[in-house]
């Protein structure tokens, strides 16, 4: 995957740090005195909703870009094992563990839209 110059990231940009997936959710650029410039950021994991604040000096310190597709999903159902949802655009359906999910399960409401990335 390519990397990003860390002074390009911007707020809801994906990112790929230490083999997972992020959402950029901060961004700042600061400059102490005469010293050389750094990017403070706070990300989000995609996958178990950490978040944590993760600084880059840039030189050969940069993030990977990720290459996410959003699209907008439709929630069907809850089987009791599976959380079935329908793609809007092609109305393929697939489903998703409770595991994958955690606790954004909680959140799901019945025919409500979501948008899912991949």
């Amino acid at each position: 995957m390519p990397t990003i110059d860390p002074n390009r990231l911007r707020p809801g940009m994906k990112i790929v740090v230490d083999g997972q997936l992020w959402v950029v959710s901060d961004f700042q650029l600061r400059t102490p005195g005469n010293l050389r410039s750094f990017v403070v950021c706070k990300i989000k994991n995609l996958m178990d909703g950490r978040v944590v604040e993760k600084t880059w000096r840039g030189g050969n310190e940069a993030p990977e870009q990720a290459d996410v597709e959003e699209r907008t999903c439709q929630y069907l159902y809850h089987d009791g094992e599976q959380f079935t949802f329908m793609d809007l655009t092609s109305y393929e359906q697939f489903s998703l563990s409770q595991e994958f999910l955690g606790n954004q399960s909680h959140f799901l409401l019945p025919d409500g839209e979501v948008e899912v990335a991949f």
